[in-house]
């Protein structure tokens, strides 16, 4: 009822009209952009597309090389580009709205890329192009036309299709033939053979030519002018499906729009709603730069000591982890917050955008030009324009350099080497861009993020959980005695040295909770946390949130597009390997003693150099006695994925390690799983079976016991290896999952292959024949007798062969090995060349960044080579090129390589290399104590020092 005089009150209903306007436009565009290979022609583009309020926006002739997805100024860009040069190339740059409505994108060619969104009417599907010119060949039309109708027959039947870009199309007024495609205001004289091109494609897949259904004036028709201003033509279009053609609601070009380019920015209104795919992001980390400032630590402190005396401890593991996470991390978001995402600033100067605006002005003013010499007059004015924009970009990227050099010259005066190297990593990033589309196993691009996450998950899925061993090893033999190791209880001194070894600024596991959390959360903290592993030692038991990890993907080399050249890197509970690492130290030690000398992987006082060293001196040794020398280098398929852990757990009660230490590790082990982190957010978890797990402090010991388990019972001959000092043989030379087999002749080296191929895949492990390489030494090289595993599998006869980093010869030649040092040394230095030319660095800190990334490059396993006058110059050469370079002293300067030396502070390297070697590597062998075996291998390893 309402009261008299007053009207019903209306109650309001949210509708999906309501919500969505049914007139609802979306903006977008194509444009030729002649280049954004150039110096803040990327930032102009962003301003035009600012400017004309625009939502998508097709780029052609980007000349950008690879393909990849990346954000500019709040918009997104996704492109597709030539492999190596830099022509061609087309994309798109959306804003925000059209970003979280993307639904896939794919790069088809260097000429053609496609886009699919999500609308309210279903999915909506864009493919920008850029043509051949008129003048191409016709074998490269035909190529361009073929892979765009395959392009267009991969778009499903109901999307809303839409073609645009650069077509170098002319197309005339007459309609005879293409009624139902074309409009009646063409506005070319002669449809040129481009022309009918596109007509003959739009007909077969009932696209319209959207410029010719809008009536405009003729200069708002033309998208291209001829750089003398006396040809205009009309040679960009946007093209949509024929079913939706009366949702284009206009096409026209800006002449307004400005980047130096000689096409106009051509602009549709589409009458559709964008729609917003839901994601979801993971949750921020903390702000762990609070915890430097000593206040902030006092009431993390005080926060958890309160918190932590008002919960009953219980006896269940579960309950008392789910304690222990949630009082940490309430602490920590009450304490530290959420870390913030910094927005970077654009390093455009005001006064450029300045000079920009008014090259913008000319460019209107040779547009109204009335005679050819007046717009030749302006045409002058505008290139002149033009070239203060493009020196006035140089020159604010170059202030931006320099500024944030003086950053790094300020981080290296307090002492902060984490945010010195952090600004250099920015300096010197490539640019290329990681987020590629995945492919399936077909070799299917997978367009949708659904596909793409599921893909990752099979891929993982399928690595982490290989199949069983045919053959399981035997164990005939009793178990070795019980190790003597401390079984008692962990103390909280214990805790304490776990927690001190845990690096700072690494990514915590999924409860979030941080080793710089721990590390700061004072005695209440690690009482807790003493009482919580005490109970995980008591039940030989975890909680299962230390048995899940995420997997974070990181590019290697290769096509990115093959999940197979990511490399993933599991991130797992810091607290969990706080009890892992307690557990690691009170086993270490025993189990340490057990292995063979021939492994040098994951040991105290072990190194790659080591392994090099002893390598390098066999082959000189082998051709100074010309003794024939077979070396075969084994790779595994995913050596650390694959082992079988059964067989681990075995090997380790074989070799003594306490049976209590044992069914704790299989606890941590069982129901293990992980996810793998996309950009929405994680996929679902899945069970791993097989491998060590990623991340796990114990892991490296758990694969070298396996992996000295697999040598001893294949290389378990007298006749194999090759000999040795005091009548011993030696059989490999292995680094973790890096063997070398040697043997004296091919016959032996044959076996030793079958033997390890045949104990290594009882453990799960496969070799991988492709990588498996083998160099020959010395003697007679039989060159007709090929090296196979289990006889089917051929394995390549190599000259040279990169072994731990360091170049192998058959002729011993260390040269191979420097000149590739040097060149890694040099693309390093390379790399750094914007920090060299820095006036805001001084030269102490620039000769602090040059020995500590450039010199160990150079110097890696220099004590293992065996110099010669002419190496030696070789190297102080490129030694005193990078030096003077640092100091920019040229040859006029008249400085000598002495001066040069003390300037810098520095030596030549020749010297620092036989520092060394004599004062290094080598006293540090004969400082070791230990077995009779270890005495004999470094006692060879002394008498061929140089």
């Amino acid at each position: 009822m309402t009261g008299q005089g007053e009207s019903p009150r209306k109650t309001l209903v949210l509708t999906k009209s309501n919500i969505f306007p049914v007139i609802t436009i979306t903006k977008l565009a194509t444009w030729n952009v002649r280049t954004l290979f150039q110096c803040g022609k990327l930032a102009q583009v962003v301003r035009e597309f600012h400017t004309y309020g625009l939502n998508i926006l097709g780029v052609s002739e980007m000349r950008w090389i690879g393909s990849g997805k990346l954000t500019s100024e709040g918009k997104t860009v996704v492109f597709s580009g030539h492999n190596k040069q830099h022509i061609h190339g087309v994309g798109f740059v959306l804003d925000h709205e059209a970003n979280q409505a993307l639904v896939g994108w794919k790069p088809i060619s260097d000429r053609i890329i496609t886009a699919r969104f999500h609308s309210r009417h279903g999915k909506t599907s864009i493919v920008q192009v850029y043509a051949p010119t008129e003048e191409a060949e016709e074998s490269e039309k035909d190529l361009f036309y073929d892979q765009l109708q395959d392009t267009l027959n991969g778009i499903p039947k109901h999307d809303l299709q839409l073609l645009m870009g650069d077509f170098n199309a002319q197309i005339d007024g007459n309609r005879a033939g293409w009624s139902d495609i074309l409009g009646p205001f063409g506005v070319a004289s002669k449809t040129n053979n481009n022309g009918h091109r596109l007509l003959t494609i739009c007909s077969t897949n009932e696209l319209c030519i959207g410029n010719t259904f809008f009536n405009h004036k003729r200069i708002h028709k033309q998208t291209w002018k001829s750089p003398n201003g006396k040809t205009t033509s009309e040679i960009d279009y946007i093209c949509i499906c024929r079913r939706w053609r009366s949702a284009l609601q206009d096409v026209r070009s800006c002449r307004g729009a400005d980047v130096a380019s000689d096409h106009y920015l051509v602009k549709g209104s589409l009458k559709l709603k964008l729609k917003k795919i839901i994601k979801h992001s993971g949750t921020k980390p903390y702000d762990l730069i609070k915890l430097k400032d000593q206040k902030i630590v006092k009431m993390f402190h005080k926060d958890l000591s309160t918190r932590f005396q008002a919960v009953q401890v219980k006896d269940d593991i579960e309950e008392q982890w789910k304690q222990f996470r949630e009082i940490v991390t309430t602490a920590a978001d009450q304490t530290l917050g959420r870390r913030r995402g910094t927005r970077r600033e654009s390093w455009i100067r005001p006064q450029t955008w300045a000079l920009i605006d008014q090259r913008r002005k000319i460019k209107h003013q040779r547009e109204s030009a009335k005679s050819s010499d007046e717009y030749w007059k302006i045409e002058k004015q505008y290139e002149q324009a033009h070239k203060v924009v493009k020196k006035s970009c140089r020159d604010d990227k170059k202030f931006w350099t320099e500024t944030l050099c003086a950053d790094a010259q300020k981080a290296m005066n307090r002492n902060d080497t984490r945010a010195l190297f952090g600004i250099i990593r920015h300096l010197t990033k490539t640019g290329k861009s990681s987020s590629v589309p995945i492919k399936d196993k077909t070799g299917k691009t997978l367009l949708t993020e659904e596909e793409q996450n599921m893909r990752w998950y099979e891929h993982f899925k399928e690595i982490l959980n290989q199949p069983e061993p045919y053959e399981l090893p035997t164990f005939e033999d009793e178990d070795g005695p019980t190790m003597e190791v401390d079984m008692g209880d962990i103390t909280t001194e214990e805790i304490s040295s776990a927690l001190k070894k845990l690096k700072n600024n690494k990514a915590a596991g999924l409860d979030q909770i941080s080793a710089e959390m721990l590390k700061n959360g004072g005695n209440a903290l690690i009482a807790q946390l003493t009482k919580l592993c005490n109970l995980c030692w008591k039940m030989q038991t975890v909680p299962s949130d230390w048995k899940k990890g995420v997997i974070v993907k990181l590019p290697k080399k290769g096509n990115l597009g093959i999940c197979g050249n990511w490399r993933g890197i599991t991130l797992l509970s810091v607290p969990g390997k706080v009890f892992c690492c307690v557990l690691l130290h009170r086993l270490k030690t025993s189990l340490d003693e057990k292995l063979r000398e021939e492994q040098a992987g994951f040991r105290y006082n072990r190194s790659c150099c080591d392994q090099i060293f002893v390598l390098r001196n066999i082959v000189e040794q082998c051709l100074a006695f010309q003794k024939p020398l077979f070396v075969n280098f084994i790779d595994f398929r995913k050596a650390f994925d694959s082992v079988h852990r059964n067989t681990v757990w075995q090997v380790l009660q074989k070799y003594g390690v306490p049976l209590r230490f044992i069914d704790t590790f299989k606890n941590i082990y069982e129901g293990s799983s992980c996810c793998v982190k996309v950009q929405s957010g994680n996929t679902e978890f899945f069970r791993i079976n097989t491998s060590v797990r990623q991340g796990c402090v114990l892991s490296p010991l758990l694969f070298i016991t396996t992996i000295d388990y697999v040598m001893r019972k294949a290389m378990n001959y007298p006749k194999f290896g090759i000999s040795w000092t005091n009548h011993k043989r030696l059989t490999d030379l292995d680094f973790a999952d890096d063997i070398a087999l040697l043997a004296e002749s091919m016959t032996d080296l044959q076996e030793m292959t079958n033997s390890f191929a045949k104990n290594a895949a009882t453990a799960g492990l496969s070799i991988n024949s492709d990588k498996t390489k083998l160099l020959r030494v010395g003697g007679e090289t039989q060159s007709n007798v090929h090296l196979t595993i289990n006889g089917i599998e051929p394995i390549n006869n190599i000259t040279s062969f990169t072994y731990l980093g360091s170049v192998f010869t058959t002729d011993a030649d260390v040269e191979a090995d420097i000149n590739a040092r040097i060149g890694k040394a040099a693309s390093a230095f390379r790399r750094l060349k914007t920090v060299w030319s820095s006036s805001k660095v001084s030269k102490l800190v620039k000769i602090k960044l040059y020995q500590s990334i450039v010199m160990p490059t150079v110097l890696y396993a220099s004590e293992t080579w065996k110099m010669t006058v002419k190496l030696k110059k070789h190297i102080n050469a490129f030694h005193q090129r990078c030096l003077r370079r640092i100091l920019n002293i040229t040859y006029k300067d008249h400085i000598t390589n002495d001066e040069v030396y003390h300037i810098s502070g520095t030596k030549p390297l020749c010297t620092i290399m036989s520092t060394r070697r004599f004062c290094g590597t080598c006293v540090t062998h004969v400082r070791r104590t230990g077995s009779k075996n270890r005495y004999e291998l470094d006692t060879a390893r002394e008498k061929k020092k140089r």
